[in-house]
């Protein structure tokens, strides 16, 4: 008579080498999240440090552009004609005055100066010698210019485009 062999129990469903695998993939995915974390937290370092700069960079020209400004307030003051403000805000430098021609007999001037801010941009000022409130002058412009021109022919490199 023949001897039957003992019948092997199956394996079971998940073995050892799948849990492996599973428990790699799982790591890779964490690895790969963290990657992209860290990555994106770099670039908000990056755009707040430049942000934080050109913050910087504009209350620099305003503080200058404030100063200029009392300067101008202390001329207009202590100025008694048109002609006299004219000669002593011309002597100041970086500044533009000219004569608007209004409806009242008095002609009020048009003041105008450039503060840079940073190599593409300056804060330019307009102001008027009318009074205004408790002030000597009216701020006809407080903005911010481009210094360079603009192009719209400039491309933006896109995944997949070739350069030619």
């Amino acid at each position: 008579m023949t001897q039957l062999k003992p019948r092997k129990k199956p394996y079971p469903p998940i073995n050892i080498g799948t849990s492996f695998m599973l428990i790699i993939f799982i790591v890779l995915c964490l690895v790969v999240f963290s990657v992209l974390s860290l990555s994106s937290t770099w670039k908000d370092y990056q755009y707040s440090k430049e942000n934080s700069l050109r913050t910087q960079e504009y209350y620099d020209a305003s503080n200058q552009a404030e100063e200029k400004l009392a300067s101008i307030d202390s001329i207009l003051v202590d100025s008694s004609s048109t002609a006299i403000c004219i000669q002593k805000l011309k002597q100041l430098d970086g500044i533009t005055v000219s004569e608007i021609d209004s409806d009242t007999t008095e002609s009020s001037l048009l003041i105008e100066f450039q503060i840079p801010i940073n190599d593409t941009e300056n804060l330019y000022v307009a102001l008027s010698n009318k009074p205004y409130a408790n002030q000597n002058y009216t701020i006809l412009s407080w903005s911010q210019k481009s210094t360079t021109e603009w192009s719209g022919h400039q491309k933006l490199p896109v995944l997949g485009s070739h350069s030619k």
